[in-house]
């Protein structure tokens, strides 16, 4: 019955909310290589952390689209 439960709860969830949740765990993951871009001196440093940081922000709809499949497919 709890498994029915989670699952329901889970195929319920909107676009929006996943996506909510994604930004979230995105800003902690993105906030520590900010903030060493902000402490180095060293360019490669900096220009790794910007990709990174970009690659992760233009990949959080594909990562929630990710999601909504698999809990559609529960």
């Amino acid at each position: 019955m709890t498994k029915e439960n989670a699952v329901s709860t889970l195929k319920g969830l909107k676009f929006d909310d996943i996506k909510s949740l994604v930004e979230a765990e995105m800003t902690r993951v993105i906030t520590p290589l900010e903030d060493e871009i902000n402490s180095t001196h060293s360019y490669w440093v900096k220009i790794r952390n910007r990709v990174y940081i970009s690659v992760l922000r233009n990949s959080v709809n594909s990562i929630v689209a990710s999601i909504q499949k698999k809990i559609q497919e529960l």
